[in-house]
């Protein structure tokens, strides 16, 4: 099976070079990527041989969310490298940024050699995975070499289930060479066991992206973050729930309950949204005319337009007492693989 992959992925590069040779000469891309994408990394690159723990995360999004694990595991693992790769451009951009990271380096084509070349400079003690980057080649190498492998922030898709579901199979023995997937929701963890996981190595651990949040305070320039509340007239101390980047079914303000959420408020809360353009006012109406039970809504006047075009609306809301806690599971269970590790020790 991992010889039909490996064909696949060859025939299906193949099938793409047109595209990527054109975006490499219309746009500059993929030229200076090009050697690490096939496992040569630079000279300076970890030259010293140290072993390391290596995140991967595609792009931006990512990337900033693996800032909540980069400190812990920097302070955990002092003697550990850190090392952080890429798959686009903004990522690596991004990437280069952050701080406590030791390298940067483009994630190579997941071919047997090409891997083996990059674990050789890497050297990595554990492999972190943000979301769904799930490459069998470098799991499969990963685990003959006895480095510790875990999937961070995971997330399975409907989509994504119904195309793993179709070679169930060959994806059971990928997800073998897991040894700990942290799950963003229970319905994520259902779903990545019926594609083969083993439950004991299942944990539900919410999402990352909620930790890599900056805490309020002061921003660039001396300048105070309450100048947001300031702009759309909201007075200092009263909660705000945001619902951005909503879809068509997703943007029903009347679903927001901030004591849900854990924010715990008695006075009226600010609820903003922001999606789809020109969605603001729809949601305002959904909210007026719509059957709330928990809130008593009342729609904002249109605030103005930015000059792209994209409106800001404003909605206010009043939640009644009675919070909810969320419940998570915690599904823990010991790892049985022979290769001593300190990671594994601790799962």
């Amino acid at each position: 099976m991992y010889v039909l992959y490996s064909v696949l992925s060859v025939v299906a590069l193949a099938i793409a070079s047109p595209f990527l040779a054109y975006q490499a000469v219309r746009h500059r891309k993929y030229v200076r990527s090009l050697r690490q994408r096939l496992g040569y990394l630079p000279l300076s690159f970890n030259i010293d041989g140290d072993e390391s723990i290596w995140i991967h995360a595609v792009s931006v999004g990512e990337t900033l969310t693996a800032r909540a694990l980069i400190g812990e595991l920097k302070a955990r693992y002092p003697g550990l490298k850190l090392f952080l790769s890429t798959t686009t451009m903004t990522g690596h951009e991004v990437a280069r940024a952050l701080t406590d990271i030791d390298g940067v380096f483009y994630f190579p084509l997941d071919w047997g050699f090409t891997v083996r070349r990059t674990l050789d400079v890497v050297r990595p003690r554990l492999f972190v995975m943000m979301e769904t980057e799930i490459w069998p080649m470098l799991l499969r190498e990963c685990r003959e070499r006895g480095v510790a492998t875990m999937l961070v922030n995971g997330r399975v898709s409907k989509r994504s289930f119904a195309r793993y579901a179709l070679v169930r199979r060959f994806f059971r023995r990928v997800l073998d060479d897991v040894e700990r997937f942290c799950m963003q929701s229970e319905e994520a963890a259902r779903r990545i066991v019926a594609l083969g996981a083993d439950p004991a190595r299942v944990i539900v651990t919410g999402s990352l992206k909620f930790d890599s949040l900056d805490w309020p305070g002061v921003g660039p320039h001396g300048q105070s973050r309450d100048r947001v509340l300031r702009y759309f007239r909201v007075s200092p101390g009263r909660p705000v729930v945001i619902a951005a980047s909503t879809l068509r079914g997703e943007d029903q303000a009347g679903g927001v309950d901030p004591e849900h959420d854990g924010v715990g408020v008695e006075d009226p809360a600010e609820v903003a949204e922001r999606g789809r353009p020109g969605s603001g006012a729809e949601v305002a109406t959904d909210v007026v005319e719509g059957d709330v039970d928990d809130e008593e809504v009342e729609a904002g006047e249109k605030a103005g337009t930015d000059q792209d075009g994209r409106d800001r609306e404003r909605v206010e809301g009043r939640s009644r007492r009675g919070g909810r806690d969320r419940q998570g599971s915690d599904r823990r269970a010991g790892d049985e693989r022979a290769s001593p590790s300190p990671f594994r020790d601790e799962w």
